[in-house]
């Protein structure tokens, strides 16, 4: 059986929203939907334009860059906790990296 996500403990697992009041947490939450990637699955690719902010809820994922000539290399990890694209707030810039799930992961986003 599958628990349900509590978006409420994904967004205080993570160390920007970790201090923010239970009231600006509840409606924090609404502007979040939740997304359920399987392994091997892309969340963004480098290049995308940046339109959302991303909180690791459960799972792992790569954060690969392009080589040229070469396949993309894994650069780093992110876990529960973990917070993705917040710079899309500032600026849409294009994504610096892909990420994708290691294996199974669940995600919450910022709607766009």
């Amino acid at each position: 059986m599958t628990q349900a996500l509590d978006g409420k403990k994904a967004l205080r697992s993570s160390t920007i929203f970790k201090h923010i009041s239970e009231t600006d947490l509840l409606i924090l939450e609404k502007s979040f939907n939740k997304r359920t990637l399987e392994k091997g699955q892309t969340l963004f690719r480098q290049g995308d334009t940046g339109d959302s902010m991303i909180i690791i809820a459960k799972g792992q994922a790569a954060i690969l860059l392009a080589v040229p000539d070469q396949e993309p290399q894994i650069v780093d990890h992110s876990n529960p906790g973990d917070v993705l694209g917040e710079m899309s707030f500032f600026d849409p810039a294009p994504r610096t990296a892909t990420v994708q799930a290691c294996r199974q992961a669940v995600c919450i986003r910022t709607r766009s």
